[in-house]
């Protein structure tokens, strides 16, 4: 395999300090660190004011080093970095880690000189990482190259990336450690001027020491090629955690399409992250927990085994675990009969998956843990306590907690669920999560379940270009729509008629009644240019309002369908490109706007059956037991797959009426 260009960077055997100083808070932390966690490389450092540092020879540039080393750290006034990189790339140095801040996240001057370093460093060849970083750590092989670091790195096989410098060693490294959670490799990402987020994951994707890939985003250049990094992730069989910030931020101006007003950049990294396998996570400790679940050994299939204290806790669970498509395997047999025979259990008849144990259950946890273990037909096990975490019953509770855990390979999950008490010396519920997977909210414990034992196969390559125009300067009408859309996309029976005579013969000749609108009026309801269910005697009436109304122009008239509205368009979003949405459709869709589903174009049937599971639009397609869905489906892979040679760069069609015979789009907007 070739070598990857981050090897020098973040697996180091020499390092230059440029800028060593005992009196830093930065250099002379970041090299304290280094040998303190022990650094066992050579170490240069390179300060023309001093002779000597950290008992070491001072050099008084790179150029006056013995040897090129692996990586450069650049701790100096930010006017002299440029020229410090270039230097570096003269001298055969490969890679640089750049602490200095004051670039383009603070003046104008700083944006000059962040491009100035960018260039430098493509010129030269350089994985260059930063500038305003705190840097990295390497507990795999005990490199900590970061001035913030506030113990010694314990290795793991989870690694950390952040595009948030405090949040990395201050936050999340620190609690891990309350988590008993540890890192095989800590990145601060910076401005990522040279190296960004999606090379870290390339990397990461590659690193033998990295099980699971845990990363903070606040945003990407390229997200396409961030996704297919994270694909790599998953196709090497590691997974990719992500905590989003923005998901809550207002929308950029809207176009006149209702898409625009509904989906916004955090419905497209949903979108994106569906696609790519990445799970996002809602805060620091959800991405802990679950991070150090997928570190545990995974399963290879989705089949459950749930103990309970509580029969009503159990058929929670088990309704959580059919949401999410868990197997519960019948507690049958040899295993079952066992179960029976525990005098400790007061069992009668049967044992079901979940196995409601009762509160006397915890007394005799080691033997049940063990009888369910020797079963094969289990690949993971949640064990739920209905009961307090205090007192002297919890505090046997979590011991046994902790010895069951030991008990076996499997994923472990834990639910503890009574009332804790932070105020006491050593709590129970506290001394159990530092040693096993352990949660207090049901969803939470069956999410991170179904996170281990959900892996997806990673999908295609995402493609680089998408043949769909950025521009939108101009919304169509129906009129210009209709001859860009193939015959996949149908159209309800409809004409365009410039008379209302001509609307009355197209209704004569239809079965049923008929709908008449504006040509080229958006938002045809709220402005009353719509008019709906008419027969023969109310058409020419409505016909002549309609017309007046939209100043004389064309009318839409077409036979009126019955059936579920749904609301379905393609959008290109400014940063991610196309963007497929599906929502609760007609006049309802604003009210409705959080139930809307986002795919990362183009999508499969799979993708669409996956991402709408335990949706509103999937309960409403369901409970009508006469709607075509594959019709639905094949429609939403028809749309995301709008070529260039429909020259749309938008689209929404709304509403699309489900029917027991397939589908009907009865309106549409679009831009070009």
């Amino acid at each position: 395999m070739e070598r990857h260009k981050l090897k020098d960077l973040l697996e180091p055997e020499s390092i230059a300090v440029v800028g060593a100083s005992p009196d830093s808070r930065y250099s002379g932390d970041l090299i304290e660190n280094l040998l303190e966690y022990g650094f066992d490389g050579t170490l240069y450092p390179v300060n023309p004011n001093r002779d000597e540092a950290f008992d070491r020879k001072c050099f008084d540039s790179l150029s006056d080093l013995p040897e090129s080393p692996d990586l450069a750290v650049v701790s100096i006034p930010r006017e002299h970095v440029v020229e410090t990189v270039e230097e570096a790339g003269k001298e055969g140095i490969e890679a640089v880690l750049v602490i200095t801040a004051g670039f383009s996240e603070s003046d104008e001057r700083g944006k000059e000189l962040e491009k100035k370093l960018q260039e430098v460093a493509e010129d030269e060849g350089i994985a260059l990482s930063g500038p305003n970083t705190i840097g990295f750590a390497n507990a795999s092989d005990s490199v900590t190259a970061s001035a913030i670091c506030s113990r010694e790195p314990r290795e793991g096989s989870i690694s950390l990336l952040s595009q948030s410098g405090a949040l990395a060693f201050a936050t999340f490294f620190d609690r891990a450690k309350d988590r008993d959670v540890d890192f095989s490799k800590i990145i601060a990402t910076g401005n990522e001027t040279g190296l960004s987020m999606t090379d870290y994951v390339d990397y990461l994707a590659e690193d033998p020491e990295t099980d699971v890939i845990a990363a903070y985003i606040e945003g990407v250049d390229d997200p396409r090629s961030f996704g297919n990094a994270c694909l790599k992730a998953e196709e090497n069989g590691k997974k990719v955690l992500a905590v989003k910030t923005g998901k809550h931020e207002t929308a950029s101006k809207a176009s006149e399409l209702h898409t625009g007003a509904i989906s916004g950049s955090s419905d497209a990294w949903n979108a994106l992250f569906e696609r790519t396998g990445v799970e996002r996570v809602e805060d620091i400790p959800d991405l802990l927990g679950r991070a150090k679940a997928h570190a545990s050994q995974p399963s290879t299939d989705r089949n459950l085994c749930i103990t309970s204290t509580s029969g009503g806790l159990a058929g929670l669970l088990a309704d959580m675990a059919e949401e999410r498509d868990l197997n519960l395997p019948s507690v049958e047999g040899e295993t079952e009969q066992t179960l029976l025979d525990m005098d400790e259990l007061l069992t009668f008849g049967e044992m079901r998956n979940p196995a409601d144990i009762r509160q006397q259950g915890t007394e005799a946890y080691r033997k049940i843990a063990d009888t369910l273990y020797q079963d094969e037909k289990f690949s993971a096990y949640v064990f739920a306590v209905a009961l307090p975490a205090i007192g002297q019953q919890a505090q046997m509770i979590a011991d046994k907690m902790i010895a069951i855990n030991e008990m076996t390979n499997h994923p472990v999950f834990f639910l503890w669920t009574g009332r804790k008490e932070a105020d006491v010396d050593d709590p129970a519920y506290e001394r159990a999560r530092k040693n096993v997977n352990l949660y207090y909210d049901g969803a939470r414990c069956m999410d991170a379940v179904d996170s281990v034992l959900g892996k997806q196969e990673a999908g295609e390559e995402i493609e680089e270009n998408i043949s769909v125009t950025e521009s939108r300067t101009q919304i169509l009408s129906w009129e210009d729509i209709r001859g860009r859309l193939p015959e996949e996309i149908p159209l309800v029976d409809h004409e365009i008629v410039q008379i209302p005579d001509e609307a009355l013969k197209f209704a004569k000749d239809t079965e049923g009644s008929v709908v008449i609108k504006s040509v080229s009026e958006s938002h045809r309801t709220e402005k009353d240019l719509v008019s709906t269910d008419l027969r023969s005697g109310e058409i020419v009436e409505e016909a002549e309002r309609i017309l007046k109304g939209s100043g004389g122009d064309s009318l839409i008239v077409q036979k009126q369908v019955e059936g579920l509205e749904l609301m379905v368009s393609l959008r290109h979003d400014e940063m991610f490109g196309p963007v497929v949405t599906i929502a609760p459709g007609g006049v309802h869709i604003e009210a409705y706007s959080e139930h809307e589903v986002n795919f990362f174009a183009p999508v499969t049937a799979n993708d669409v059956r996956r991402r709408l599971r335990d949706t509103m639009i999937e309960q409403l397609l369901r409970g009508r037991k006469d709607l075509d869905y594959k019709s639905f489906i094949r429609l939403i892979e028809s749309v995301s797959t709008l070529n260039e040679d429909s020259h749309l760069s938008s689209l929404e069609i709304n509403p699309v009426i489900v029917t027991e015979d397939g589908v009907q789009c009865v309106d549409l907007l679009a831009g070009e």
